[in-house]
């Protein structure tokens, strides 16, 4: 489970709403806190949510469970109960859909990042519009610019080279929404969509200058809003160090240590402080 995390100081969490919290891998500490606001058809597409779901399996919804490169081992165990149709999706079921090929759905694989290996050997069947919003394809993308969407282009972060040599082309709704074209946005800002840049994980600098156009549904989903929280981590480590301090400074360890490097032990300046 990753964390632990909170939110941005800037961040009311009043104004946050519980259903997109239930999809962002770094909301967690904030669900187990509050079980009784968690949506479990949001959740089950959380890869950090694994434990909370295993331990809810009647409330776990199968297709976007599906969705969740996290839930394999879950998925293997209750094969019937797989959506293949949105384990197409699904970056961690490359090898289940390679001896599956029956099964694929050749529109949805072509979302799917980590099917690039499948993608190359069967060019005829790839739905290219789908292909184009795939951080994964860039190479295959970029061997086929007369045949990519460039809508779909607009919201692909490894495309932004594609895109800065093609600006008339750009789709600026599906733009705002991408995490490698803040500069992009930043020098254009009355082309920006707020509800999808409300999404954009790179975007919070711009955002927290422009409170009052986000929209907080979207920015739910953001992993962005919440930090590190180092002072509860360093509680969390604390009795691991003090343990680990008390194995590594043990007496009998020390003078292991000593004897083992042939230091001399009645040699009084390895015993000073």
């Amino acid at each position: 489970m990753m964390g632990p995390y909170k939110l941005l100081d800037w961040i009311d969490p009043a104004k946050l709403h519980w259903d997109y919290l239930c999809s962002n891998p770094r909301a967690i500490f904030m669900l187990e806190q509050s079980p009784e606001k968690i949506n479990y058809l949001w959740l089950s597409s959380n890869p950090e949510a694994m434990h909370l779901l295993e331990k809810n399996i009647k409330k776990v919804t199968w297709p976007v469970l599906s969705l969740n490169p996290k839930a394999m081992p879950l998925l293997l165990q209750n094969p019937i109960l797989i959506s293949w149709s949105s384990l197409n999706r699904n970056p961690g079921a490359i090898s289940i859909l390679e001896a599956n090929p029956d099964k694929i759905c050749w529109w949805m694989l072509s979302l799917n990042s980590g099917a690039l290996s499948i993608l190359e050997k069967n060019q005829d069947k790839i739905n290219w519009k789908s292909l184009s919003s795939n951080p994964g394809a860039i190479d295959l993308i970029t061997k086929n610019l007369d045949k990519i969407d460039w809508d779909a282009l607009s919201s692909n972060p490894s495309a932004i080279h594609l895109l800065e040599s093609h600006p008339h082309k750009i789709n600026w709704e599906m733009l705002s929404a991408n995490s490698a074209a803040l500069h992009l946005l930043e020098s254009n800002q009355d082309k920006i969509c707020w509800y999808m840049l409300s999404l954009n994980p790179g975007a919070l600098d711009l955002l927290e200058k422009n409170q009052d156009k986000i929209h907080w549904r979207m920015l739910s989903e953001n992993s962005a809003i919440f930090e590190i929280d180092y002072t509860s981590l360093k509680a969390r480590i604390q009795p691991l160090v003090e343990e680990l301090m008390q194995t590594c400074y043990h007496p009998d360890r020390f003078k292991k240590y000593l004897l083992e490097y042939h230091y001399d032990l009645a040699d009084e300046q390895y015993y000073q402080i």
